[in-house]
Parts: structure tokens; sequence; C-alpha cells
């Protein structure tokens, strides 16, 4: 038998650089460190890919084409890869540490205290994230275009950070999912509750399903209820195969405004959603200075209110 490597644990070192300190969060696929970079003492966020994911030989080569072309992304509202390797046979994605809520959070925390998110924050929330997409979709390394699409805009894939900036996370994860379910089953599969319907087709992916993902979570975000979320993936199916966005002024009447923009993001064929995020982004108002001022202050009274209804450690002794 092969002897595995023990995995990574708080001290270890990365890459020759980065101290691991805590475990700050574990799915089906990676887990999430913070850590320490000892040549800039800067605070970092250190994933390391599960050695069962690492193994997969196609997986390594997409996911070192894929962090190549995003370490060359600098945009606000991305999330910047500092640097990537390999850990003891763990692929491994070095990143800069987002100290805000996981909008997913934010949605889930509003919703439980009936409090609805003012069309401000909503509004700066979508130009926030199509800001994101368009930097991700638009990006030409070398002159070509990267033709990178993140496959996952759902709200556990956004963070806000320092009540600033909203930021698009978790590149790459998608892809390696999908790749991971065709070599099981046979059948590319997405996150349920957030494909669109040329998935459901198996028709592929393009910057227009991220729209589609885009919209799903801003209607989220709006009524604090996923809009496509179904009982089985059967349920799903049907639901996406025959999709009717339902009118949003029914819901929150306060942004009819934006209810034919979102039906656009929502459309089931992708040709007749917004051709590009920054076609979509260019009709939205952009909140000035003096409503950015509101925005954070609404948002960083959120955070202390969520912040506060979190349960406390206890910390034992013996």
């Amino acid at each position: 038998m092969s002897r595995q490597n023990p995995p990574p644990e708080p001290d270890d070192l990365i890459l020759g650089r980065y101290s691991l300190g805590r475990r700050a969060g574990r799915g089906g696929m990676a887990e999430v460190f913070e850590a320490r970079d000892l040549r800039t003492g800067r605070r970092v966020a250190v994933k390391m890919l599960l050695p069962w994911v690492s193994s997969d030989l196609e997986v390594r080569r997409m996911f070192r084409d894929e962090m190549a072309i995003l370490h060359e992304i600098r945009h606000p509202n991305v999330t910047r890869a500092l640097d990537a390797g390999e850990h003891q046979g763990q692929l491994a994605l070095v990143m800069e540490w987002l100290d805000g809520p996981v909008l997913h959070h934010l949605i889930q925390d509003t919703a439980a205290r009936g409090v609805a998110v003012p069309p401000l924050v909503w509004l700066w929330m979508a130009c926030e994230l199509l800001s994101a997409l368009d930097a991700v979709h638009g990006h030409a390394p070398r002159g070509a275009p990267a033709g990178l699409v993140h496959r996952d805009v759902t709200p556990e894939n956004l963070m806000l950070h320092g009540a600033a900036r909203l930021v698009l996370t978790d590149f790459g994860v998608a892809w390696m999912r999908e790749r991971l379910a065709r070599t099981q089953t046979g059948v590319i599969k997405g996150k349920r509750g957030y494909l669109t319907p040329e998935q459901v087709l198996g028709l592929g992916v393009s910057a227009r399903t991220d729209l589609f993902q885009a919209g799903l979570t801003l209607w989220e975000l709006a009524t604090g209820e996923p809009l496509a979320a179904a009982e089985s993936e059967a349920a799903e199916r049907d639901l996406l195969l025959d999709w009717r966005t339902p009118p949003l002024r029914e819901f929150r009447p306060d942004l009819a405004l934006h209810q034919q923009w979102l039906e656009r993001m929502l459309e089931a064929r992708p040709e007749n959603r917004f051709p590009s995020a920054r076609d979509a982004l260019k009709i939205l108002p952009v909140p000035d200075a003096i409503q950015r001022i509101e925005i954070r202050r609404w948002l960083l009274d959120q955070d202390l209110l969520m912040d506060a209804r979190r349960p406390r450690r206890i910390t034992r002794a013996g």
C-alpha cells in the first residue's frame, strides 16, 4: 500500500512562505485556511484541494491554466489570486483574505429578521456583481480572449469586504465539480437551485450562463428566497425546461423599476439575455459617492447584527 501524506494542519508551511493558521472552512472539494505570508506579513487565504480532487490529471491541468489567467486579473470585485502550487500532492491556491460575510449568510440573516434589502443596496450589489463578471469575461491575456466563465455565480461565492465591495470568489470549483461528475456518472451536474436551462439541456455554458445565475442571485437578494429551488432534480429540470420568471413587482414593489431588466437577465434562451455583463451594467444607474456612504452604513449595521447573533465559542480547559 502507498503511504498517504498527512493532511495540512495549522502551523504547516505551504509553498515555502505561507504559514497556516486556523481552518476557516471545508467543503466537499477543498478546505480553506487563514494563513500568514511570511515574506510580507500579510494575512491571506489558502485553499487546499482535497487529495481525491487533486489526483485527477485533467483537474490538475485545468487548475493550472485557469489560475494562470485569474492571476492576471486585477479588479476590486474579483478575488485576487496571489500564488498557486502544490503541497504534498495537494493543489493549493493562495488568495487575498476577505473579512466580510458571505452574501448567502447576509440573505439568510436579513430574511430571518424580516428585513428587506433596500433598493439602493440591491442596485449597488447588482452593479458590483456585473462589474466582476465584466472583468472576468472580458479579460484578454496576451491579446487573446480568455473565454473564462465562472459557472457558479451564487450567493455562496460572493463575499462582502469591509462593507465597501462585493467580491466574486471560488473560480474553478464549478468546472472541477463538472469534470468529476462527468467522470463518475457520464452526466455533467451543476449546483442545485442555480442551474440554467442550457445546462439542463446539455448545451454547454457561456458568459450568458453566468448572467442567468447572477439574475437568480439578485432575485434571492431581493426576496430572501431562491427562485429556481425545487424538491427534486426531476422537478428542477421540469421547472427550467418550462422557465418563466415571475413578476418581481409582486414580491418587491419598490424594485418594480428593475423588473424588466431582471427578466432579461433570466431569459430562458441565452441569446435573449444581455449580450454581455457590460451591456447589462450600462442600463443600471450606478450609485454616487453620497449614496455609497448610505449603503456602507446599512451594511455595517447588518454586519454588527449578524455578529451579535452568532453563537459565542466556548473554550474548555482539559
